[in-house]
């Protein structure tokens, strides 16, 4: 037990850095040796810089961030395998991490030789081992390949026995990093179904590139920039500021320019006043409406009746096949469903010209959703599906509430069931 920290902290880490010298040819490491401190022939890099972070036990929190940001050497100093250049972090727990593909391996060992090894590591004794060894093999599910050498398996099977063997060792923190990427479906379905278990007992460190993931997974969010904590919070919120950059990255700018006035009244289908929102000048949303079959306005959709959803756009300079689309998401900003014209509508336009307007209406038998505040997500986007540009991106554009009175909800969503059958089969005996 680690004194300084409160009982329920598992993981605190003050003003956290690393920093790493970069040489630029290999033999100024053999200058800088001989020369010590009398010269310097690196540069500093700070992969992380100012970080602080604390965890506490039964949390589940995400850290994202773009390629080289620093996230992998957060997770690497979080596991004790770096050490910090300044600042400091203490721990609280049992630490099982899953990080760089193959991290924690000797090639030349079998992967039943790893196994020992890696759970010796992460504190098990050979007697506990043995008695996780059957379940560990199941969920790997290598076959013969577990008495093989590690360095003849595909990244696949690596990412395979590495999980499963952080998923019985008993850990109070579970890290696990992007590496689930390059597993099968049926295998990255498994995890994410341990690390559901998981939450309801342990600390869960979530790093991914799947958004998806993320919002579904995690409450609270890490997102770091160059190094440092851009945002650190709730994890709807963050994943909006994240999607904000990388916008603006792509030359995108937040708009500041405030939608019509008389388009306020959000419960008449209007755009949200204060939405987040992307525009390049060269197309902008301009309403989005829920209407019922007989064109009055919808406040809490109701499941199984035919809904227009109706969004408007003005066209302010030539544009080359434009489309429009909508994302439908919940309050932690998981996308529930979407659309867009271009794989849903048969008209297309190769070319509509300036100074005019476009709009979309997709009819929908509104589906069975939870409980639950939700919005609406839109964008006018030009391209094909593979390869666009969106001209103007609204976040929460409409907002709305779903009650579900008619029958309980297990999921995201309940399908249209038009029948069921439930009969009492007899067995026939077979004869002897």
């Amino acid at each position: 037990m680690i004194e300084t920290m409160e009982d329920n902290l598992v993981l605190k880490a003050e003003n956290l850095g690393k920093r790493f010298k970069i040489y630029n040819h290999p033999k100024d490491r053999l200058k800088q040796l001989i020369k010590g401190t009398r010269r310097k022939y690196y540069e500093d890099f700070w992969a992380i810089r100012h970080i602080n972070l604390e965890v506490r036990r039964g949390e589940q929190i995400s850290i994202i961030g773009s390629n080289g940001s620093g996230k992998s050497t957060l997770l690497q100093l979080i596991c004790g395998t770096l050490s910090p250049t300044e600042g400091a972090i203490q721990r609280n727990g049992r630490i099982a991490a899953l990080l760089e593909l193959g991290s924690g391996f000797n090639p030349e060992f079998s992967g039943i030789e790893n196994i020992y090894l890696n759970a010796t590591l992460l504190g098990l004794n050979k007697l506990v081992i043995d008695s996780e060894l059957e379940n560990i093999l199941a969920f790997a599910d290598i076959g013969d390949f577990v008495y093989q050498p590690v360095r003849t398996y595909s990244s696949g099977m690596q990412v395979r026995l590495a999980f499963a063997v952080i998923a019985h060792v008993n850990a109070d923190i579970l890290i696990c990093d992007e590496a689930l990427s390059v597993g099968d479906a049926i295998f990255t379905q498994r995890c994410m179904r341990f690390i559901r278990r998981f939450r309801d007992t342990g600390t869960l460190l979530f790093v991914s590139h799947d958004m998806e993931s993320v919002s579904s997974i995690t409450d609270r969010c890490l997102w770091i920039h160059q190094g440092n904590a851009s945002y650190n919070g709730n994890t709807k919120e963050a994943l909006k500021r994240y999607g904000d950059f990388c916008q603006e990255a792509g030359g995108y700018r937040q708009d500041e320019k405030s939608i019509d006035g008389s388009l306020v009244n959000n419960l008449a289908g209007s755009l949200q006043p204060d939405s987040d929102q992307h525009f390049d000048g060269v197309a902008r949303i301009t309403s989005i409406q829920l209407l019922d079959s007989s064109n009055q306005p919808v406040h809490q959709p109701k499941a199984l009746k035919l809904i227009q959803l109706i969004i408007q756009a003005t066209i302010y300079k030539d544009i080359e096949s434009p489309f429009i689309g909508y994302q439908v998401c919940n309050s932690k900003g998981l996308v529930i469903f979407a659309g867009n014209t271009l794989k849903q509508s048969p008209y297309v336009h190769p070319i509509v010209a300036e100074n005019v307007a476009i709009q979309a209406c997709f009819l929908l038998e509104w589906p069975s959703l939870p409980n639950g505040d939700y919005s609406v997500t839109v964008a006018i986007s030009s391209g094909s599906q593979e390869s666009h540009i969106n001209h103007h991106w609204v976040h929460d554009a409409l907002l709305f509430k779903q009650y579900q009175a008619e029958k309980d909800i297990a999921g995201i969503f309940s399908p249209t069931i038009k029948q069921v059958d439930f009969n009492v089969m007899s067995l026939q005996r077979p004869e002897c």
